[in-house]
């Protein structure tokens, strides 16, 4: 156990609340701050985070304690590791920190799998530089991935003997349980990456905790890529590619790239752009979207340019909006290709200029949901509007906001008008008075009980059963651009008779 000076130091340099934060999203209330408790099944925010009292506190489960305690308990380590990552987290420094007494205590387990993976990587590596792994190093080098990138990387190769690297291991004095604990392994003991190019996996804090492999020669069974399964130290969940390096460079450079796949990672190394990570995939868990909040920078969501990708991009700003992580979409204006294709046919120049055109939320959505919106029926293209709404009613009045309304408008094919009436019909009451300002004029408090109003309604119901049953009022409708005022469904509902 720490000396009890060294505890209240850290203690003392560190803010709780930038603790928990980097964590979990937190919100404040009153006085204090409060977020759902990570430590029982939680529907609704019941830890409370004092800043005042440097505590935190959950009145349903009970959990509480300072920072320390916290970051014990979120991540399930030692009081030693938990003031570590404490001190990280606030950036506070001490030489007693560095002292034998306070160096990390891995279960025993744990450590025994960590070398094995260990023990793997060194095979794998020189299994490249073998007879054997020539076509392995051509197919590398053919792709543009130098001996400075393997070696920056961990890109080695699995020999097709499936039982060389189990007998390597063993040779190691590693015991059966330990590999098959590491996932290297499959049932029969055999290597589930052989005859493959191996992709070290690392986990946030720079130890290798799993594999990726790639086929590379013409009929060679099984999918693109066989990836570590769920083991002892390998979550998938809980990781991003090239965390552990990207981590400084990100501080430094105030941003990080996020992509979908390691070959794009390493497309923007050789770019000259360090501060890039890969999710291996199109949904981030809300462990990785923690640690791209422990980042401390802007993420820049860059995604592949197809279907998935994109629906992937808007998905991730949700979550990285809701979680309070800065964030900007990069703009592939229409161009498909990933960042390692770009590089290749274009070269380093075209990349960055690719990279360094971004766009805002809003206007991402405006333009992938705008180009679907042709093939869209009236229903659907009201939902698109809907999800445009939260954007206009933040907006001011003014240029700006007008603006807006006429991009959603060409975006869905529903009138302008239309649009503001359905940011104004469902502004809550208990709203700022502010808010009442959309279209330029306060609206009257109690307009519904209008009689003027009343009236209109029902002339607007009688023209809609007219269009139901006269050809002539439906045309009469489309010649003269009818705008119904009464109620915003009444241009829904004449939009779904046009239909």
């Amino acid at each position: 156990m720490p000396n009890d000076d060294l505890v209240e130091s850290v203690l003392k340099h560190s803010d709780i609340l930038a603790v928990v934060s980097s964590y979990l999203p937190v919100v404040k209330k009153g006085k204090s701050h409060v977020c759902l408790c990570p430590f029982h099944d939680d529907k609704h925010p019941s830890m409370q985070v004092s800043q005042e009292k440097q505590i935190f506190k959950c009145f349903v489960c009970g959990e509480g304690g300072n920072a320390i305690r916290f970051v014990q308990r979120f991540e399930k380590v030692s009081f030693r590791q938990a003031m570590l990552k404490v001190a990280e987290i606030s950036g506070y420094d001490d030489p007693r920190l560095k002292a034998n007494n306070i160096v990390k205590v891995e279960d025993e387990s744990v450590s025994r799998v960590y070398k094995v993976l260990e023990d793997a990587q060194t095979y794998y590596r020189y299994s490249l530089s073998i007879p054997e792994g020539e076509k392995a190093r051509a197919y590398l080098e053919s792709r543009g991935l130098d001996a400075e990138i393997q070696e920056k990387y961990g890109i080695g190769y699995s020999p097709k003997d499936a039982s060389k690297t189990r007998a390597l291991l063993q040779a190691k004095k590693h015991s059966l349980k330990a590999i098959e604990e590491s996932g290297i392994v499959v049932e029969n003991g055999n290597d589930r990456f052989n005859g493959r190019i191996t992709f070290a996996l690392f986990s946030p804090d720079g130890k290798i905790n799993g594999f990726s492999a790639r086929r590379f020669e013409e009929g060679q069974g099984g999918g693109k890529y066989v990836n570590s399964p769920e083991a002892k130290v390998f979550h998938k969940g809980d990781n991003l590619y090239n965390y552990h390096n990207a981590l400084p460079a990100s501080r430094v450079s105030g941003c990080c790239y996020l992509l979908e796949g390691f070959m794009d990672v390493i497309a923007l190394h050789k770019a000259g752009i360090d501060y890039a990570i890969a999710s291996m995939g199109t949904k981030l868990t809300e462990v990785q979207v923690n640690l791209l909040k422990r980042l401390k920078c802007e993420i820049r969501l860059c995604l592949d340019g197809d279907d998935p990708g994109q629906e992937a991009t808007l998905k991730i700003g949700t979550q990285l909006n809701k979680a309070g992580v800065p964030y900007s979409i990069v703009d592939y204006q229409g161009d498909k290709r990933d960042p390692d294709e770009i590089l290749n046919q274009e070269g380093k120049e075209a990349l960055i200029a690719r990279l360094e055109r971004k766009i805002t939320a809003f206007e991402f959505a405006l333009n992938f949901y705008g180009a679907k919106a042709g093939d869209m029926d009236v229903g659907s293209r009201k939902k698109l509007v809907e999800r445009f709404l939260p954007y206009l009613r933040q907006t001011p009045p003014g240029i700006q906001y007008e603006d807006l309304l006429n991009r959603i408008s060409d975006a869905t094919g529903f009138h302008k008008e239309a649009i503001r009436d359905m940011a104004l019909s469902e502004v809550k009451d208990d709203l700022p008075e502010e808010a009442t300002y959309v279209r330029g004029t306060i609206k009257p408090k109690g307009i519904r009980g209008n009689k003027e109003l009343n009236a209109l309604m029902l002339a607007e119901k009688t023209f809609m059963h007219y269009m139901l049953t006269s050809p002539e009022a439906l045309q009469y409708y489309k010649d003269h651009a009818i705008r119904f005022r009464g109620n915003s469904t009444h241009e829904t509902i004449a939009n779904y008779i046009l239909e």
